[in-house]
C-alpha cells in the first residue's frame, strides 16, 4: 500500500498531498517557517499526516522574559514573544535562545502547560507556554 502524506496549515488547509515522504517533511519545514512570518497563516499551526494520522505538529508557544525582584517576576522590564515548534522541550530551547540564554542552567518548575525557568545567579525569569 502507498502511504498518502498531507501537510495542513491552520486556517489556510492543505498545502501539500502526495506519497513522498521527503517532500512532505520538505513542505512541512517549509510551512513551519512561513508561520513564523506575516501573512494569513502566521500563527498557524502546522500538521504533517500520514494516511490520516498525525506524524508531526507544530504549535505556537508564547514566552515572556523578565527581571525579578525578591524572587518573584516584576515587569520592570519585559521581553515577549512566540516561537513555533513540535515539542514543549523544543518550544523551551527556542525561547531561551530568544532571548539570549541558551547555555545558561536554569532552574525550572512545571505549572501544567507552562514551564518557569529561573536563570542561576540573575536576577531574571522565563515564561513559555
Amino acid at each position: 500500500m502507498n502511504n498518502q502524506y498531507q501537510v495542513i496549515v491552520g486556517n489556510v488547509g492543505t498545502v501539500y498531498s502526495g506519497s513522498s515522504r521527503r517532500v512532505a517533511w520538505k513542505e512541512f519545514q517549509a510551512a513551519r517557517v512561513a508561520a513564523t512570518g506575516p501573512g494569513r497563516d502566521s500563527g498557524e499551526p502546522v500538521t504533517l499526516t500520514c494516511n490520516g494520522e498525525p506524524v508531526a505538529e507544530s504549535v505556537t508557544y508564547e514566552y515572556e522574559y523578565t527581571d525579578t525582584y525578591a524572587g518573584e517576576a516584576n515587569y520592570c522590564w519585559v521581553n515577549r514573544g512566540t516561537v513555533h515548534a513540535t515539542s514543549f522541550l523544543e518550544a523551551t530551547r527556542l525561547a531561551k535562545l530568544a532571548v539570549g540564554i541558551n547555555g545558561v542552567k536554569c532552574n525550572r518548575d512545571y505549572y501544567g502547560d507552562m514551564v518557569v525557568l529561573k536563570p542561576r545567579h540573575m536576577a531574571t525569569v522565563l515564561f513559555v507556554q
